[in-house]
């Protein structure tokens, strides 16, 4: 709100300035028909008549024109008042306050405190969320790289160790056979073939390489989305 700005008065429905409308005009006949009561002789109706109803209508100028003047300092329900007054010189005039856009009877509900914070809170609540989802994109993409690296790192790890096992084995055994049979018998031959099991593990590593090399430009895309 500006410094010099002064706060509007705030009334609940178009009916509470409709009532101080109806209010002034009543008071304002009461006036009228203490200062100028009707006349009842033939002579002098008709002159009086004139003048009364030439006053009434000055006074309800003036009373209409003063809400007029009033209507941009009043605010209803926390929607700006009208600039014209005369949807509230009468229940059945019509309003955009009272109407609604097909013509039917509308109603405003009563600022509630406790609906508007909670409003609040839910929009906050809903930023907050927006920024986690913004942030997992960020650091999600990442996460699941190192993951995917830590698994295949251990994967090509437990292979080497198997093989390596296969291999100090297959040495014992070869040692011994030919120590024992001279290098011609067979019994000591594990069946594993280095070559094959080699070009497997090789395999897998360029396949794991690969895969990797995809989440990278997965992630580097997700981040710029």
């Amino acid at each position: 709100m500006e410094p010099n700005r002064m706060r509007k008065i705030e009334v609940q429905s178009p009916e509470d300035i409709r009532f101080i409308l109806e209010n002034l005009s009543s008071a304002a006949r009461a006036k009228i028909d203490h200062h100028l009561p009707p006349t009842t002789t033939t002579t002098t109706s008709d002159n009086n008549d004139e003048l009364r109803k030439h006053v009434e209508d000055m006074v309800m100028e003036y009373v209409q024109k003063t809400i007029t003047l009033s209507l941009p300092s009043i605010s209803i329900n926390g929607l700006d008042a009208p600039i014209d007054v005369r949807p509230f010189l009468h229940p059945s005039s019509s309003s955009s306050f009272s109407q609604t856009a097909g013509g039917g009877e509308g109603e405003f509900e009563a600022y509630d405190r406790k609906l508007h914070d909670r409003v609040s809170a839910l929009y906050a609540e809903l930023e907050r969320e927006t920024l986690r989802v913004a942030q997992l994109r960020r650091e999600a993409p990442g996460r699941a790289k190192r993951a995917f690296e830590e698994a295949l790192r251990r994967e090509v790890e437990g292979d080497e160790r198997i093989l390596r096992e296969l291999e100090r084995k297959r040495g014992v055994s070869s040692r011994e056979e030919g120590e024992g049979e001279g290098g011609g018998g067979q019994a000591g031959d594990l069946g594993v073939r280095e070559l094959e099991r080699g070009e497997e593990i090789a395999r897998g590593y360029e396949e794991g390489v690969g895969i990797l090399m995809g989440l990278q430009s997965v992630s580097i895309l997700l981040v710029f989305y």
